[in-house]
């Protein structure tokens, strides 16, 4: 009886982050997960920072959408989204190559400003940050901590719409 509890479970973890993760991390989760480790750990972050235009704000479910859909399907992980801002990352956890993560961050940014246009803007750049549990013990929240963020979102707010600026 327990293989079928194990697949049961297994496909319930793939439908409830197939829209937010790529395959190949998914099958990661599920060949082999790891302990999540409760203090967060210096990574570098290849990054993208970027909010969808939210004005009329009932277009920005299907514009985050959009962008979610473009930034997984180059491997990318999307850890927080917060009204129209979203934060994406390359690589760690999921991937140990920083040339290739370069390329995936290059071709979702050309790839975000070809379909979303003039209804996206984006900064982007690689920092020294912390990746792990950011939240509480009681509630855990695993994603990265972008150091200087307010540099980072005075910098997208001074883009206009359909721009793109390294930071």
């Amino acid at each position: 009886m327990w293989p079928f509890k194990r697949r049961r479970a297994h496909a319930k973890l793939r439908a409830a982050y197939t829209r937010h993760l790529a395959d190949e991390v998914i099958d990661e989760l599920i060949k082999g997960p790891r302990p999540l480790d409760a203090a967060p750990q210096p990574a570098r972050l290849c990054y993208i920072l970027l909010q969808v235009r939210d004005d009329p704000v009932e277009q920005v479910p299907a514009l985050m959408s959009q962008a979610i859909d473009i930034i997984v399907r180059r491997n990318g992980s999307v850890w927080g989204v917060t009204s129209s801002l979203a934060l994406a990352s390359f690589g760690p956890p999921f991937s140990d190559d920083p040339e290739r993560d370069l390329d995936q961050r290059t071709k979702s940014i050309a790839r975000l400003l070809t379909e979303l246009g003039p209804n996206v803007r984006i900064v982007y750049g690689n920092a020294d940050g912390l990746l792990g549990n950011c939240g509480s013990a009681n509630r855990p929240h695993f994603g990265p901590v972008l150091p200087d963020l307010a540099r980072h979102l005075a910098a997208l707010m001074a883009l206009d719409f359909g721009q793109s600026a390294e930071v």
